[in-house]
């Protein structure tokens, strides 16, 4: 799912907008990474990995990292991939558990949320969530992004993809500080909310 969304967003970025299709001929429209058939067949083939419940290889994953690193508007790219793939992760969710979610009350309801919140990203992002008992949250964990990004980049699509699990599961409002990074000399990467978070 990560490599997935973080190819979404590279398309979605890279993608003329429709005033540019009409007003240049097709040899002229610019020739960018997210629009060529390259990036559209992988992207179908990491869709079909996701639907297959597969993944691929941390290298795999590394190199592409390091190819969007390059850009410019890499921390663009970064943050949208990150919220697509908590997305992604959310529509994998059992419908029972979907249901059972959305029909509790509201503190019920983020108190699961966070649970499940917990689980996605341990299991699509390889992070620990922990809810202390004022309501801060802390992520940690050590995603390839530094492997991939040394300067630290990278890790905005770990930090944006937790903080759209937890608004969207666990009634999160707020930022998530990026507290120690690996890239920093931290030996775990660690993101904080600054006040409580998780609302009743």
């Amino acid at each position: 799912m990560v490599p997935l969304a973080v190819l979404e967003a590279v398309r979605s970025l890279d993608r003329p907008t429709s005033a540019v299709l009409e007003e240049l001929p097709q040899d002229f429209v610019p020739k960018r990474l997210g629009a060529s058939r390259t990036v559209q067949g992988q992207i179908e083939r990491y869709a079909r990995l996701a639907g297959q419940g597969s993944g691929v290889g941390v290298e795999e994953l590394i190199q592409l990292l390091r190819l969007v690193g390059r850009r410019n508007d890499a921390g663009l790219v970064f943050s949208d991939a990150g919220r697509r793939a908590a997305r992604h992760a959310m529509r994998t969710m059992p419908a029972a558990a979907r249901g059972l979610h959305r029909a509790l009350p509201t503190k019920a309801r983020h108190r699961m949320g966070f649970r499940l919140a917990r689980g996605i990203a341990h299991r699509v992002f390889g992070v620990t969530a922990s809810l202390d008992e004022a309501g801060r949250i802390t992520v940690e964990g050590s995603p390839p992004s530094i492997e991939a990004v040394p300067e630290g980049s990278a890790c905005a699509l770990y930090g944006s993809g937790v903080s759209e699990l937890l608004r969207t599961l666990a009634g999160f409002e707020g930022d998530m500080v990026h507290a120690r990074c690996r890239g920093r000399g931290g030996d775990v990467c660690c993101w904080k909310t600054a006040t409580q978070e998780v609302s009743e």
